[in-house]
């Protein structure tokens, strides 16, 4: 049973039990215990290693060669995703709206270019990312924490060689690098001037290259091995410092 006046339980209780706020009193208890993080802007909050999220390479996705491309979002629709911006994107992204595979269930005002394909298991979407020409994280800010996120779905979409759009937030620039187009969050025009140049063929396929490049060396197994066994030299120093 997690005992009260142990901040470290304290903190597992809290996760454990769906609640996470207010975190800003626990930042300072965090900082006490050895860290690990996945992106640059959780280490300039928490401390501690940086250990990206890590995939094990299954491949590269189909080739780029349409000048009709599909879109993938995979995902839940929450309001921080910035779904309805995607859409909108999609519809006025040239002369025609483009293609658009989104992993939840249709809503109401689904149009004829939208395949949306409910909630489904991580192999099925990672299948639609490899089957896609572009991937798109168009996030929006709804908190601090919406804007510190790094999903796992976009190391998926640079293993694929795929095309990827981002939002400008700091973990989502940090990890395309330059492989990737990055657009200001919320910005509809600016996603459909992107979606737009993304349907060259020739363009997708130098942007997925190289992102699968970058993901091969920053977000596999063997890349973080060496951080990650920092981490755990870390952790076991600090126990071993309080006696436990």
């Amino acid at each position: 049973m997690l005992s009260q006046g142990k901040p470290l339980r304290a903190l597992v209780k809290m996760v454990r039990g769906g609640s996470y706020w207010p975190t800003r009193r626990l930042v300072p208890l965090v900082k006490k215990y050895p860290v690990m993080v996945s992106n640059p802007a959780l280490q300039k909050r928490y401390g501690g290693v940086l250990v990206p999220h890590a995939r094990v390479d299954s491949g590269a996705g189909s080739p780029h060669t349409t000048g009709e491309p599909t879109i993938a979002f995979v995902g839940t629709n929450r309001p921080h995703k910035g779904v309805e911006v995607l859409r909108e994107s999609a519809r006025t992204a040239g002369p025609t709206p483009m293609s658009l595979t989104i992993t939840d269930i249709a809503p109401e005002d689904a149009t004829p270019n939208e395949n949306w394909v409910g909630q489904t298991s991580l192999s099925r979407g990672v299948d639609i990312v490899k089957q896609s020409d572009i991937v798109v994280i168009p996030s929006v800010r709804t908190s601090a924490y919406s804007a510190a996120q790094l999903p796992v779905k976009i190391i998926d979409a640079m293993l694929a060689g795929r095309a990827i759009v981002v939002s400008d937030f700091e973990p989502l620039a940090w990890a395309i690098g330059d492989f990737g187009i990055v657009v200001p969050p919320g910005d509809v025009a600016r996603l459909s001037l992107a979606l737009e140049e993304l349907r060259d063929p020739a363009r997708r396929a130098d942007l997925g290259g190289r992102a699968r490049e970058r993901a091969l060396a920053t977000f596999t197994v063997p890349s973080v091995a060496s951080q990650f066994a920092e981490a755990c030299r870390g952790a076991v120093a600090a126990d071993a410092d309080r006696g436990e």
